[in-house]
Parts: structure tokens; C-alpha cells; sequence
């Protein structure tokens, strides 16, 4: 856990700043430095994540570079080869972890990490001395805005050369199959779906939820985690306040097993020219259910189609179909929108009629900041719904989805975009 490596990075300081009155203490340096990198690969999983998910993964990167850093000077080797092969698996994972809201250099809020949580800015530096541009533009932004400059002064005096112009991020696609998240980057537009194993008491009920955000602000959100101890605190933890299918037993929303050994996996993630498919089963996450699992679809950066499967042993049992976001949600007739300052998002039932719908605002996220939440209530077992950014129409003919010029079929464990064949499960 973080606590270990954070204890043996002030450990291993305060070896070192007695250590020229006593010498003796090399060796207990030698021990503790051993430690450390024990407890920080047994800490990150072997996809570079963490279970803890990216707050606590931040704050424990942060603190092993900085008793890393102070080795390296100690040994009179370059800070970044001294220390590569501990948090270097890690930049892939820390990528696909920004939040492109805002600034831009948030963390996305999963489990246990706050909605205004940036980047460490030794983290940053870091990542920045190997990284390219892409890595240069989010020190350069950290430094501007955070206040921890002194912290990291050590590491920024060696810092490449920041250049003046901004990054234009890359489209990207990553399958973290350990952390168990999938992201998606194209244009503005980035997907993350949230998966994984219950590993730790900051996970949260997430599993099978998902983050969207697009031209540069959260379209569909996760609240993130309160100040520990708030009311609220408990409360934004649970499955009923994520992007989830929520089991409705006798009309009253079910809470995910939030307990070790429980959780989801990957079961498909594909990147075709474009298409980005993504899926996990959650199954596990759920005391009601035979089987669960969901897949997004999405053809385009502006279309992605949201296909669950949920399968209960008590066959009464019903769904709730759950988003929330920072816009405002609007109903005309039978028609569903998120209303934000630079998105317009539709929700688009496929293959059902929603047997109740409700919304309006609910609560807010972790920071105290207005949330609307939307709930439709469903009583089939296949549920296929559509959100739509922008004002192109999708729409079921027969089994079909289509959506500008693609078809797009789903039957049994594969799924057909246009002439593509892509297995779901197995």
C-alpha cells in the first residue's frame, strides 16, 4: 500500500542527512533502498497501475522519486537511470489517467482520487526528461498552475527545455489488462472504462462504469471522492451514483461487492482505423446477478453505443440505466439531452422503451460542484442505448444500428460494424 512507501522514502532521507556523522548507516541506507523497491513493484501492477487507482498512485510515485532522487545524488548516478526501471512502466498508465477537462492535467477521478487532483509535478519532470513533447506540455502546465515548485526544484534544475507552443495530444488507445481500464483517445474526445479487481479499501463501485469527456470539459462524470469523513463521503462510493446498470430489487437500487476478490475484467478491447470496442464482465461485482457485463461501441468519436447484458437469478428483478454529469438533462416528449457549455448530448434508447425516467439534479461530486444524475428504470435482460454527441440521428432498423454509414449489428458473443466481424466473449 502507499503508507509503506512513503514511510521508507522519509526513512531513507533521514538515513541520509545522519549519515556523514554516522557512517554506520550506509548500511541501513543499502536495506531500505532494497525495501523500497520491493514495496513499490509488489505496489504497481504489472501493466504500470495501480488497484488504489491514480490519486494514491500519484502520491506514491511522488514519494519514491523524491527518496530515488536523493539516492541517485547520494550515488553520484543520473536521476533518471537510477530510477527508470520502477516508474517508467508507469507512463502509460499515468497517460491514460489525465482528464482532459480543463487544463488538463487533472487526474480522472477514479476510486479514491479527488475531481481537482492534479499531476505531481515531480511526477511531470520526470516523465518529461524521456517523454517528448507530450510529456513537456504537462510540466510545463503544472508548474504554472500548482504551488509545489519547491518540492520539485531538485528535479526541475535538470528538466529538458520546455518550449513555448502547446501539445497537440495524439489520438491513443491503451488496454490496461491488470488495472483492468481501457481508454480512448480521438480528437477531443476521451472514453475511459472503469474495470478492475477489489484490491484495497479506496476502491470504489465502479466497476463497469465509464468517464467521457469531450472538447476539453466532462460530458458524462465520475464525483470522484469527498474529504474523508463528509457526509457525502460513503454515499459516492457506491454503484447508484456511477455511469452504471444498477440491479433494482424491489425498486431499490443494489450495492456492488466492494470487497477483496470481487471486481471485473477486460474481455474485449479493439482500435480498427478509428472504431475503438471495448467490454468487461462484472459478474462478480454483483450478489444478483448470474451474468453482467457491458461493451461500448463506438464507431466514431461521437457515437457510442452502450450494450449490457444483465442476467439476474431473481428473474423479477429489474434494471436502472444510471449517467451523471455536470450539464443540464432535458426531456422533450421522448427525446433525452445533457445541455453543458460545449456539448450537446443525446441519449437514445435502441432496443427498449424506458419504463420510468428521472432526473434532475442530485447531489454534487467531491468537491462540492452541482452533479445531475439520470435514471432509467428497464425490464430486459439486452439493453442497448445510444448517447450521441452532437446532431447526427442513430436509429434501429431491425437489428441494425445505424449510424451515418454504418451498420452496425449485434448478435450472440460478436458484434458486425459494416463488414467486421469482432468477437465480444468467448
Amino acid at each position: 500500500m502507499n503508507q509503506g512507501i512513503v514511510f521508507s522514502a522519509f526513512y531513507i532521507i533521514s538515513l541520509i542527512a545522519l549519515e556523514k556523522k554516522y557512517p554506520r548507516y550506509a548500511v541501513r541506507i543499502e536495506e531500505a533502498k532494497k525495501n523500497l523497491n520491493e514495496i513499490w513493484n509488489n505496489y504497481i501492477l504489472p501493466d504500470g497501475g495501480a488497484s488504489e487507482g491514480a490519486g494514491y498512485w500519484n502520491y506514491s510515485a511522488e514519494y519514491y522519486l523524491i527518496a530515488m532522487y536523493v539516492l541517485s545524488v547520494r550515488e553520484n548516478v543520473r536521476f533518471e537511470e537510477f530510477c527508470k526501471s520502477g516508474l517508467d512502466k508507469s507512463r502509460t498508465y499515468a497517460e491514460s489517467m489525465l482528464s482532459s477537462a480543463g487544463d488538463g492535467i487533472n487526474l480522472l477521478p477514479l476510486n479514491d482520487t479527488k475531481t481537482d487532483k492534479s499531476f505531481d509535478l515531480i511526477i511531470a519532470a520526470f516523465f518529461a526528461r524521456s517523454g517528448g513533447a507530450f510529456w513537456k506540455d504537462i510540466l510545463k502546465k503544472t508548474a504554472n498552475l500548482r504551488d509545489n515548485v519547491m518540492l520539485a526544484a531538485e528535479v526541475l534544475i535538470n528538466a529538458p527545455k520546455i518550449d513555448d507552443e502547446n501539445c497537440e495530444k495524439k489520438d491513443k488507445f491503451i488496454a490496461l489488462p491488470d488495472t483492468g481500464c481501457v481508454f480512448s483517445r480521438r480528437g477531443d474526445t476521451e472514453l475511459m472504462l472503469v474495470n478492475g479487481p477489489v484490491l484495497f479499501g479506496h476502491s470504489h463501485q465502479d466497476k463497469g462504469s465509464f468517464i467521457l469527456e469531450a472538447n476539453g470539459e466532462g460530458v458524462f462524470i465520475d464525483r470522484g471522492i469527498c474529504e474523508y469523513g463528509s457526509a457525502d463521503e460513503a454515499r459516492f462510493q457506491t454503484a447508484p451514483w456511477h455511469n452504471l446498470l444498477v440491479p433494482l430489487k424491489n425498486r431499490t437500487e443494489t450495492f456492488q461487492k466492494n470487497k477483496e476478490g470481487f471486481g471485473g475484467e477486460i474481455l474485449c478491447a479493439y482500435e480498427d482505423d478509428g472504431l475503438v470496442i471495448m467490454g468487461t464482465d462484472i459478474s462478480k461485482a454483483w450478489e444478483e446477478c448470474e451474468r453482467c457485463m457491458r461493451f461500448i461501441i463506438s464507431p466514431d468519436p461521437e457515437c457510442f453505443l452502450i450494450y449490457d447484458i444483465a442476467e439476474y437469478k431473481d428473474k423479477e428483478t429489474k434494471s436502472e440505466f444510471v449517467l451523471n454529469t455536470y450539464g443540464d438533462i432535458k426531456k422533450d416528449g421522448q427525446k433525452l439531452t445533457v445541455m453543458s457549455e460545449k456539448n450537446n448530448a443525446e441519449i437514445v434508447p435502441l432496443n427498449y422503451t424506458p419504463e420510468e425516467i428521472l432526473f434532475g439534479e442530485d447531489g454534487c461530486d467531491g468537491m462540492g460542484k452541482k452533479v445531475e444524475r439520470l435514471r432509467l428504470t428497464i425490464s430486459q435482460e439486452k439493453i442497448l442505448t445510444a448517447l450521441i454527441l452532437g446532431e447526427t440521428e442513430v436509429r434501429m432498423i431491425g437489428d441494425t444500428v445505424v449510424y451515418k454509414q454504418n451498420k452496425i449489428k449485434i448478435e450472440n458473443n460478436k458484434v458486425t460494424v459494416n463488414d467486421k466481424n469482432f468477437m465480444l466473449f468467448n
